[in-house]
């Protein structure tokens, strides 16, 4: 279940570059959405860890991973109430700073280099 979010915000994020042209302001659009799905998402993705790592500092004791579960489970809708909001401005924050920390090439500028290139190929 937790592909679908990922496979979503990926085809969000390469087909608007890709079908729609390759508007900046589209690409930023499409990088804010999937960065808030997945940013919404962490709390179920990371959750295993979650309940391991604070389990000692809040004096709580798992036996063993069915009762991680039944916590997990109980706590759900609790927990997504609070963290979904925060989740997604660090997801949004996180792609905007990841996409100026690395630079992709657009399609349309890779295609525009090959042609150049081969231009100049041709007259040399």
């Amino acid at each position: 279940m937790l592909i679908i979010p990922a496979i979503v915000s990926d085809l969000i994020l390469n087909k608007s570059i890709v079908i729609r042209g390759s508007n900046i302001l589209k690409a930023e659009r499409s990088m804010i959405i999937s960065g808030a799905i997945i940013g919404s998402m962490f709390y179920v993705i990371g959750y295993p860890m979650l309940p391991i790592t604070f389990a000692e500092p809040l004096s709580y004791t798992f036996h063993s991973m069915s009762d991680i579960l039944t916590n997990f489970l109980r706590t759900l809708p609790l927990v997504l109430l609070f963290t979904t909001v925060p989740g997604v401005a660090m997801g949004i924050s996180g792609a905007i700073i990841s996409t100026k920390i690395i630079k992709v090439p657009h399609a349309e500028n890779i295609f525009l280099d090959n042609a150049l290139s081969k231009v100049k190929n041709n007259e040399q």
